[in-house]
């Protein structure tokens, strides 16, 4: 009497098993002969119609077996087969060419009474699983701008892709920072756990950071479940004014089981997704805040009426994110072509209260210049504060003919 069990093979069933164990691990007081020492160990080989040097095929070759007639049943051999789903390239657990019911067939061989041969089979199925995670990021300030100084929340989405059909585990998230000339232009400092739901149900996530790399290991995410990691980082003065900063994130890695295991299967990267942040830049407004002959009004339409000697005072407003600027130069030139004003005066006359530089003293007079005009009288006026309001008053001459 032989045994024989035969796993699925590339040539029948398109997916590879291979053996950990095969053996006979009880046999039934009514067997008598021969004698078995259990465990016993099945003859492993490779079949020939696959030839991929993977034991497929486990016989137990027992010869007469002899079974005493007390009509109980106890004459039964009991064998215990551990095989292993093998991480190449013919196993997909994946929806869209997953392998599925696939076979493993053992097979009893004996001769009867009448010497006959007898074959008998049985078989069960598997289906081969493994995971497929998807990341998608956010940010809290998508369509604004931030300054020095001020945070971006940033969050990522894990969750199972329509393909997925098992757990993923040991999950590596990559989050790659901004940078500017080499140097990180946020700061981090950990992850946000309250916000987070990533580390929600005995699930395990750690971070670390190598600027301007973060990295997040989580130990799980279940089929089908999806979770977040969230994370403030705080703009510092690497960056640049004005610039759009874009950083990417993925998941670089997933395990098919958890813990460190040879035969494991690593799951490829995800692609990546990004999104951006921009730093604020500086603004400049200009407006009239005042005339000195109320009679003229602004006539049909929105801007002031002069006559000939009024005074108007505008005021210009320029405003700085936070950071350090150099050279910031404020000028106001007034009209030359067609029509000639002079200054009355130009005062820096409002400091914003995060200020700070050589030049930001309340009531700094402008430097007033002649632009060359025919007329000969001081049209320009340079400031050279920082952050500042500044108001000038001006008069209207007769149009130089």
């Amino acid at each position: 009497m032989s045994l024989i069990d035969n796993l699925p093979r590339l040539d029948n069933e398109g997916a590879v098993l291979g053996f950990v164990s095969a053996n006979i691990t009880a046999v039934g007081a009514g067997i008598t002969s021969p004698a078995f020492t259990l465990p016993q160990a099945a003859v492993l080989t490779d079949s020939p119609l696959d030839a991929d040097a993977v034991n497929d095929t486990a016989t137990w070759t027992l010869g007469n077996v002899v079974s005493t007639g007390d009509n109980v049943a106890n004459s039964t051999i009991t064998v215990t087969v551990v095989a292993r789903v093998l991480n190449v390239a013919a196993n997909i657990g994946l929806v869209t060419g997953q392998d599925i019911n696939i076979t493993n067939t053992g097979t009893l061989i004996y001769q009867n009474g009448a010497g006959v041969t007898q074959t008998l089979t049985s078989t069960t199925d598997i289906n081969i699983v493994e995971p497929q995670v998807a990341l998608t990021k956010s940010n809290s300030t998508p369509t604004t701008t931030v300054e020095v100084g001020g945070t971006v929340t940033y969050t990522l989405t894990l969750d199972h892709t329509a393909r997925s059909t098992a757990n993923a585990y040991d999950l590596t998230i990559t989050d790659v920072l901004p940078t500017e000339v080499g140097a990180a232009v946020v700061n981090y400092t950990t992850f946000d756990a309250a916000a987070s739901t990533c580390d929600d149900g005995g699930r395990t996530l750690t971070d670390s950071y190598t600027a301007p790399t973060i990295t997040f290991s989580l130990s799980l995410l279940d089929l089908p479940d999806t979770c977040t990691i969230v994370y403030t980082v705080i703009v510092n003065v690497n960056a640049q004014e004005g610039a759009t900063y874009s950083n990417l994130a993925q998941v670089a890695s997933v395990t098919t089981i958890p813990g460190s295991d040879p035969d494991e299967r690593i799951e490829p990267p995800t692609p990546t997704d990004s999104t951006d942040f921009t730093v604020g830049s500086a603004t400049i407004d200009k407006v009239v805040s005042a005339t000195s002959e109320p009679s003229t009004g602004s006539g049909s339409d929105v801007d002031a009426d002069l006559t000939i000697g009024e005074e108007v005072t505008y005021t210009v407003t320029v405003t700085m994110p936070d950071g350090v600027r150099n050279a910031v130069t404020v000028r106001d030139d007034l009209p030359v072509a067609g029509v000639q004003f002079e200054f009355v005066s130009a005062t820096l006359t409002g400091i914003g209260g995060d200020l700070s530089g050589a030049g930001l003293v309340l009531g700094t007079a402008g430097v007033l210049l002649d632009q060359g005009g025919a007329v000969g009288v001081n049209d320009r006026a340079t400031v050279e504060p920082r952050n500042h309001h500044q108001c000038h008053r001006y008069r209207r001459h007769a149009a130089c003919g």
